[in-house]
């Protein structure tokens, strides 16, 4: 009987989500008067985005190269005398540099 229950909950959230995401709107204004809380639609938001997720053997075929892509190359650089792994680094063509480290 909870399992049904959990069920149909899921269900109901999950639509929820969906019309809030066809809406455009803000989590707040869509939330608006549905007597439901942030932080149930944030858990909820959680399970859905999980539930979403696809398997890499899922994914659609490759996109064709467009000349518009920037390759980048993971490397090791030495930062305040402590070395640091860097997992991605962007460069624009305005020299804006977006570096990401862990």
């Amino acid at each position: 009987m909870l399992k049904i229950i959990l069920m149909k909950l899921k269900e109901k959230m999950f639509s929820l989500i969906e019309n809030w995401q066809e809406s455009g709107l803000s989590k707040r204004e869509f939330l608006s008067g549905k007597g439901v809380k942030t932080s149930k639609f944030n858990y909820w938001l959680s399970k859905y985005r999980l539930s979403q997720s696809v398997l890499p053997s899922a994914l659609p075929p490759a996109l064709p190269a467009c000349d518009d892509f920037k390759s980048f190359v993971l490397s090791e650089r030495k930062i305040g005398g402590s070395r640091q792994n860097v997992s991605m680094e962007i460069a624009t063509p305005s020299g804006v540099r977006i570096t990401i480290y862990h």
